[in-house]
């Protein structure tokens, strides 16, 4: 059992490695399209930390060009915490909220950046979460504003 869950995790990382060589090839084709060219395409500034498909590059071009302002985000959809586009940013002194509508994944997502607080890394006792929303038994939200 021990040597199937192994193979297991080495073929998961394989198809993960697969699909990032699919997405740097597919990005590599976009950049080099004569649409992309612009120097000023964002594009071109996009990257990965902790987004899914190169947001924190962008955001980070976005805020360079127009200037950081009051350093404040709000994630919707915030998730575990460890995949995001905010995560990045709060790494880097911002402060913000996170809005995640499943209660399991807000769990997961104070959890996850726990460490990060206690170690003195991430300022992430700045990040509240909302979890005003219940969820019924068949899994779907019931939240305050909901009528019905």
């Amino acid at each position: 059992m021990l040597n199937f869950l192994k193979r297991m995790a080495q073929t998961q990382k394989l198809v993960r490695a697969g699909q990032i060589a699919e997405l740097e090839e597919h990005r590599r084709v976009l950049l080099e399209s004569s649409r992309n060219c612009e120097p000023r395409r964002l594009l071109r500034a996009g990257y990965r930390v902790y987004s899914q498909a190169d947001e924190d590059g962008i955001i980070r071009e976005i805020f360079r060009r127009i200037g950081e302002g009051n350093r404040i985000f709000v994630e919707i959809g915030a998730g575990n915490g460890l995949e995001n586009n905010s995560l990045f940013l709060l790494i880097q002194g911002w402060r913000g909220v996170w809005i995640e509508g499943s209660a399991r994944k807000v769990l997961a997502a104070k959890t996850n950046v726990a460490s990060a607080i206690e170690g003195g890394g991430a300022p992430a006792r700045r990040a509240t979460f909302s979890d005003n929303c219940k969820r019924r038994q068949d899994d779907r939200p019931t939240c305050p504003c909901e009528r019905g």
